[in-house]
């Protein structure tokens, strides 16, 4: 997402640009700025070597932390956690209610680029599935129901006593995220604190991302 403003001044200076930038963090949204190019024509009152013609790029850019479950940040390899890291800073939907779909849509597209796979059955003739899997790691996308989060535990447990993946990445959104938007949405900071009362019974090599 974009915007554009026109700044006109006298020997090319911008005038009140820091108030531009200021209202422009007011609604919620980091805006970066830069320079296109001097305008030769823009109205008649305004002189052509005045008018600068400024771009600002929304900086939507989606944020994330990580947890370590049964030593999931040592069987994740580093390039296969960066696919997934740079999936997540492709990110850059607006955070509010009813935005986990399109959320959701970027975060797989982008892994679908980097040649993740599609959605990956738990056993033949199943219309259970995870997300992706790429190189024997498999990945849990939930954005959806808490008790969801639940369900995908149990496929990936399922993929790995049958040595179908060696490890995995669950992606989910952080606490504030969930919580805006939508109701009883998983969120990661409940599934970690889980995971240690479930260490048991949920073994799997897991890298949790949180999505911030």
């Amino acid at each position: 997402m974009s915007a554009y403003a026109i700044a006109a001044g006298t020997h090319g200076a911008v005038p009140k640009l820091s108030t531009i930038i200021v209202v422009l963090k007011n609604a919620n949204i980091r805006y970066s700025f830069r320079q296109l190019a001097p305008l030769t024509t823009y109205d008649s009152g305004v002189p052509p070597d005045s008018a600068l013609l400024f771009h600002f790029q929304s900086d939507l850019v989606m944020k994330f932390s990580m947890h370590s479950h049964c030593a999931g940040s040592e069987r994740v390899p580093p390039h296969i956690l960066e696919e997934v890291i740079a999936a997540a800073e492709a990110v850059d939907v607006r955070i509010e209610r009813g935005a986990a779909p399109r959320i959701r849509d970027q975060f797989v597209a982008t892994l679908r680029l980097k040649g993740w796979s599609s959605e990956v059955t738990v056993s033949r003739g199943s219309d259970m599935s995870i997300t992706s899997m790429r190189e024997n790691i498999g990945l849990c996308l939930q954005t959806g129901n808490m008790a969801r989060m639940y369900a995908d535990l149990m496929k990936l447990q399922a993929l790995y006593l049958n040595d179908a993946i060696q490890a995995a990445v669950f992606v989910l959104p952080a606490q504030p995220v969930a919580l805006a938007i939508g109701d009883n949405i998983a969120q990661a900071a409940r599934l970690e604190r889980e995971l240690e009362i479930f260490r048991k019974v949920f073994y799997v090599p897991t890298l949790i991302v949180a999505l911030e």
